[in-house]
């Protein structure tokens, strides 16, 4: 049934919602609704659009009317349930502007708008919300400047605003948000530096900034950032080399700076950072030789490294067999200045699922028999522009491979 509740959550109205599982019938409740209340209920059965009959729901605390098929603008009489703490209307197809009305919500904590069709700026009027924790309002079709009124959400863990039209530079309140643990800010049109005051978000443990046309040199004031364990900075702009002491981050988990202009060499204390899981560098300017310094047999978590499509030079450093948990290697463009390149080095990478070292410049040729039988579990592999040899294709044929490298990061903005 076009409209159909899969979730809502009303608290308290006597437990009045209890009361329609099919269209034919009605279980009466112990406690009798409002008639106001009733109809607000009876319209979420049957209507497609969100019913301006819900700001009747006086006493209302929670709405969540999420996952659904809720079409047409956002009522702006929900200003008028003043208790609401909790309002949910993410992943509809819900249409027009963010009403500003929703800014005398002032018992918000947490707005949830993600995943519809919304248009137009962020209302300044949101900047009233001073409860508000979680603010989600990434993949809709928002345009304009972040504005300054936001700063006023102090007590903010949780912001989205992934995957709109958003423009303009990031601005430096955002280092007011002191409780922030959670910022996505990816897919939108970005620019400038990402602001020093950055360096004030103590908490932060995911930043996810892919996607904008940010630039400037890597944002060093991020390296206080301690408790960061997801840095995204894909496909930007950002030129300059990699601080030597990025090791900082001592809590980094995932790293990715694919798509930008960064120059110089690789710093080698990226590899002692313990908790290191996936680290995809591809697209930059990186030169000089691959160090993977002290990198321990033990202790590397690293499953997923990506470092294609650089200036590096030079051959495979043997310290790689010690990525004994690599589930994807990227070696893509590597210049071996035309050395011998031993496949024996990465024997003891056993996991390895996802393999491309295409365009070597080595003068040695790959058997892709031998390399076959190492890594039974290949999915993906990419030897384009090199020497390959097979002597015996049956090899070939019992393993269903994929001849390219493919990557997304799995990410759903909003959530």
């Amino acid at each position: 049934m076009k409209g159909s509740v899969k979730s809502i959550s009303l608290i308290p109205i006597s437990f009045c919602f209890l009361f329609l599982f099919r269209d034919e019938f009605v279980v009466p409740a112990r406690h009798s609704c409002h008639p106001e209340q009733r109809e607000a209920i009876l319209e979420l059965k049957n209507d497609g659009n969100v019913p301006s009959s819900l700001g009747n729901l006086s006493k209302l605390t929670t709405l969540d009317l999420s996952n659904n098929d809720f079409n047409g603008e956002i009522p702006s009489s929900l200003e008028n349930i003043s208790n609401l703490t909790i309002l949910n209307l993410s992943r509809n197809r819900l249409l027009g502007k963010i009403p500003p009305s929703l800014g005398k919500l002032s018992n918000l904590t947490t707005l949830h708008l993600s995943q519809n069709k919304l248009i137009g700026k962020i209302p300044s009027s949101l900047g009233n919300l001073s409860h508000l924790t979680h603010l989600t309002l990434g993949a809709n079709r928002l345009v304009g400047e972040i504005l300054s009124s936001l700063e006023n959400l102090s007590h903010l863990t949780f912001l989205s605003i992934c995957e709109n039209d958003l423009s303009g530079e990031i601005p430096s309140s955002f280092g007011n948000f002191s409780r922030l643990t959670f910022l996505d800010i990816s897919a939108n049109g970005f620019v400038g530096e990402i602001p020093p005051s950055f360096g004030r978000l103590k908490h932060l443990t995911t930043l996810s900034a892919e996607d904008n046309n940010l630039s400037g040199n890597f944002p060093v004031t991020l390296l206080n950032l301690t408790k960061l364990f997801v840095l995204s900075l894909d496909d930007n702009q950002f030129t300059g080399m990699l601080p030597p002491n990025i090791s900082s981050l001592s809590n980094l988990e995932f790293f990715y700076i694919r798509g930008n202009a960064f120059i110089g060499t690789l710093p080698s204390s990226l590899f002692t950072i313990p908790s290191l899981t996936y680290v995809d560098l591809v697209d930059n300017q990186l030169n000089g030789t691959l160090d993977f310094g002290n990198v321990s047999l033990l202790s590397s978590k690293i499953i997923d490294l990506r470092l294609g499509n650089n200036n590096f030079m030079g051959s495979i450093p043997r310290s790689i067999s010690k990525l004994v948990n690599l589930f994807a290697l990227d070696l893509s463009h590597l210049n071996t200045q035309g050395s011998v390149f031993g496949l024996s080095i990465l024997w003891n990478l056993k996991s390895l699922t996802d393999l491309d070292i295409s365009y070597l410049n080595t003068t040695t040729a790959i058997d892709l028999n031998a390399l076959l039988s190492r890594f039974k579990w290949l999915n993906n592999l990419n030897l384009t522009g090199n020497h390959v040899t097979v002597e015996d294709r049956s090899a070939d044929a019992e393993s269903p491979l994929s001849f390219q490298s493919s990557y997304e990061p799995n990410t759903t903005c909003g959530d």
